[in-house]
């Protein structure tokens, strides 16, 4: 074996080595199940799959409980199944999403559903305000 040969064998093995463990890693944690990510959304009980919530575990990919208290996600129902006159949007944030530090703490959702509710009548921002 050629000395060009020994050497482009060792870098071969130099950088894929690192890759081939992390591979390793990865296909032994999603094979066990391990650090599995909670979903955004859980279905409601007694619902039969019908209705979604948030899922108020799903802080816990990001916040260790031992360290510091879970925020909790507005407790918003939906449909599985978006309607036709639908219109979903999904308002992630932290405490200026929930209305801190204004003084009347009205978040920006609702108003934003008040405000598109009024420029798209003919659509629904609600899953769970739907006409019976």
């Amino acid at each position: 074996m050629s000395l060009v040969t020994k050497r482009a064998l060792f870098w071969g093995i130099t950088l894929l080595l690192p890759l081939a463990l992390l591979a390793a890693a990865e296909l032994m944690l999603r094979a066990t199940d391990t650090c599995a990510p909670e979903p955004l959304f859980a279905e409601v009980p007694g619902s039969r799959g019908a209705l979604l919530k948030f899922n108020p575990w799903v802080t816990r990919r990001y916040f260790d409980s031992t360290q510091c208290a879970l925020p909790n996600l507005a407790p918003e129902l939906f449909t599985r199944v978006k309607g036709e006159n639908v219109f979903r949007i999904l308002c992630l944030g932290e405490s200026t999403t929930a209305g801190f530090p204004f003084q009347s703490q009205v978040p920006f959702p609702p108003q934003l559903r008040e405000i598109l509710a009024h420029a798209y009548p003919q659509k629904w921002f609600c899953d769970n305000c739907l006409p019976e």
